[in-house]
């Protein structure tokens, strides 16, 4: 019985390892949410705002551009 249960446990570390390393082949994943064009409004003070935003890879993708205008 413990013997299966070790196995068992081995094999779901096994897995973890596996599909973590599978999800790590792209550096860049967590940023990739970000990518594209964005607007936005907001209100202050000062009165209302709009501001767009493109995020874009560039350089082979190892650089990610921030193209802001706000008005």
């Amino acid at each position: 019985m413990k013997r299966s249960i070790a196995a068992t446990a081995a094999v779901l570390m096994l897995l973890c390892i596996i599909s973590e390393a599978e999800e790590t082949s792209d550096p860049r994943a967590p940023m990739r949410f970000f990518e594209g064009k964005w607007t936005g409004t907001g209100e202050g003070k000062s009165g209302i705002s709009t501001t767009d935003r493109e995020y874009k890879f560039i350089l082979g993708g190892n650089f990610m551009n921030v193209f802001k205008r706000t008005k």
